[in-house]
């Protein structure tokens, strides 16, 4: 695919699948050994694994939105710096082995993505972003003084 076509398929990705809740397009975004590299040490992150994880944050989350700012690409990489933002209302989600109770709690932060596209399909993925910030947005752990 051309690095056009994969910052496409990066951007239909994550509307389809976060802002639109349809689960069934992990199966034609995502590798099924697809690996994720979000912490040490990396893990699967097939269409299944996605599925279970957008399905825990809708929960929680049920007004979540990604913001797209920015989409760039050079070769088989795609990096995508968007917001996300919404109000944990629902369901406890832990983040980092901090568990964040329904409080009505909204929330926004970055976050940066880096993708490997192989045949089509995300293969890798890289994600970085502030979940001290996050948490602290959803009362799981205090602010320091």
């Amino acid at each position: 695919m051309s690095v056009e076509a994969n910052k496409a398929a990066v951007r239909r990705c994550w509307e389809e699948i976060w802002n639109k809740g349809n689960l069934a397009h992990a199966d034609e975004a995502f590798s099924s050994t697809c690996v994720n590299h979000f912490g040490s040490p990396p893990g699967a992150l097939g269409p299944e694994q996605v599925r279970l994880m957008v399905t825990a944050w809708l929960s929680a989350i049920p007004d979540y939105q990604c913001h797209i700012e920015e989409v760039v690409g050079e070769g088989d990489l795609v990096v995508m710096r968007l917001r996300f933002t919404g109000t944990h209302t629902a369901a406890p989600l832990t983040i980092s082995s901090h568990t964040a109770l329904a409080r009505n709690r909204s929330f926004h932060e970055a976050e940066l993505l880096m993708f490997r596209f192989r045949d089509g399909k995300i293969a890798d993925l890289w994600a970085t972003w502030d979940r001290l910030s996050f948490l602290e947005q959803l009362g799981a752990i205090d602010r320091p003084n």
